[in-house]
């Protein structure tokens, strides 16, 4: 299949001829199509390499492997870690074998190995097709000629010496011409499977170099992590002998610092029982003193304690007699309150017959008015109406102008006994509140 791709990719290698359908399968040839000099030498390279000028060198594939006996055993290093155990192979040197050819060769594998453009394809295959109907052509035109001598031949008899020479000769060059065509055919094929053997060589050698250069790699990155577990394994073992010697200095010192504590804990201990002691007779005779004082504090608090009675009924008596003085002036107080309603009310009641006097007059004028203006009917009487008008209008103003003004003496005044009212109520609070302070400073002062 790849023969197939490739060939298919290098195109036809001649103009199609007019044969049978064949097979898609090709025949192999009996002899290898690939160049052998790039896998080593060949039998015929061994039987004349003692007579040709190129060297060749054994591959190391195909150089004949060593008895097992003289095989050893690889080189390991074993590799111990708070973790695991690793035994790590030592990597042995083993030199890839090189090759080694002539000017001509490396030349015509390199021409072989020469993808062609589209262009050269295209203009390969326009020659070759060209050549062979040339050729072609030839060979018509030469069989259309011995066709025109056989039939003269027959017409006239015996042939000449010349002439048979003659055909003799065209005969040579028509199987010339075949073995010709021939041999191109088969040199394209041969051509394509060089240069189809070629591209799977330089594949096969750019995997075997990839796989190298990744085993190499594999093997560098093997070395890299084993540096980088042994590093991390001494640098574990460092912070371990750290940590052991920072634990070592911690117990020495908590050690140091517990003598110490101890060494405290005993001076104050003996320091403590000292001072108790000595607390003890300052106590005693604190509790013999406190005890005369109580003596002497419990026959001041009840001599105090009916002074203080005392000062009670006294200030509850004044305090009786604050309040009815408060209930007094309350009582005062209301009855302003309803006098000053008892006048307002007298002087809502006169505002009223004043309202309703004005509203009689009003409609007495009106109904005047409008018994003129019935009666009036020259120019004389719409002046007396227009007049009487002005005169309403202005009546009307000076009855808003007094109601303005009655509403406003009245809300001054509501706002008079508001303030009034409020007055007495703060000024009584006020009092009350200072009385009662005096009377709290009084009590604390008798308890003092």
């Amino acid at each position: 299949m790849v023969r197939a791709a490739c060939s298919g990719a290098l195109g036809p290698a001649a103009p199609p001829r007019r044969d049978p359908p064949r097979s898609r399968y090709q025949r192999r040839p009996r002899s290898p199509a690939v160049d052998e000099t790039l896998f080593g030498e060949s039998r015929s390279l061994q039987q004349s390499r003692s007579s040709s000028p190129i060297v060749i060198l054994r591959d190391v594939r195909t150089a004949p492997k060593a008895s097992p006996a003289a095989e050893h055993k690889p080189e390991t290093i074993r590799l111990i870690t708070k973790d695991l155990i690793r035994d790590l192979i030592i990597p042995t040197e083993n030199p890839a074998a090189s090759l080694i050819m002539g000017q001509e060769d490396f030349q015509r594998i390199s021409a072989a190995a020469r993808v062609l453009t589209k262009e050269e394809r295209e203009a390969k295959r326009a020659a070759l097709k060209a050549e062979k109907e040339a050729t072609l052509d030839a060979i018509s035109e030469r069989k259309r000629v011995a066709k025109e001598k056989a039939v003269l031949q027959q017409q006239l008899g015996k042939l000449s010496e010349l002439e048979e020479e003659a055909r003799e000769r065209a005969q040579n060059l028509l199987q010339r011409a075949n073995r010709l065509r021939m041999e191109q055919e088969d040199e394209i094929k041969e051509f394509s499977e060089l240069i189809l053997g070629a591209k799977c060589h330089m594949i096969r050698d750019t995997q075997i170099l990839e796989k190298q250069l990744i085993a190499k790699e594999l093997e560098e990155e093997e070395k890299r992590l084993d540096t980088m577990m042994e590093v991390e394994r001494k640098k574990a073992e460092e912070m371990q002998e750290d940590l052991a010697r920072r634990k070592r200095q911690e117990l020495i010192r908590g050690r140091q610092e517990i003598v110490k504590q101890m060494e405290q804990n005993a001076e104050e201990r003996a320091m403590r029982a000292e001072q108790r002691d000595q607390e003890a007779q300052e106590m005693l005779a604190y509790l013999e003193k406190l005890k005369m004082e109580d003596l002497q504090e419990l026959e001041r608090k009840q001599e105090q304690k009916k002074r203080i009675q005392a000062e009670i009924r006294r200030v509850n008596d004044e305090n009786q007699k604050v309040k009815e003085e408060q209930q007094e002036q309350e009582r005062m107080a209301d009855e302003r309150v309803l006098e000053f309603q008892r006048q307002k009310m007298e002087r809502e009641a006169e505002f009223e017959a004043d309202q309703q006097r004005i509203r009689w007059e009003k409609e007495k004028e009106l109904a005047r008015m409008r018994a003129m203006q019935e009666k009036a009917q020259d120019h004389q009487a719409e002046q007396d109406a227009l007049r009487a008008k002005r005169n309403q209008e202005a009546a009307e103003r000076e009855w808003r102008r007094k109601e303005k003004e009655a509403a406003r003496r009245k809300a001054e005044m509501e706002q008079m006994v508001q303030r009034s009212r409020l007055e007495q109520i703060a000024q009584r609070e006020h009092g009350m509140a200072v009385q009662v302070q005096q009377d709290r400073q009084e009590f604390e002062r008798i308890l003092r």
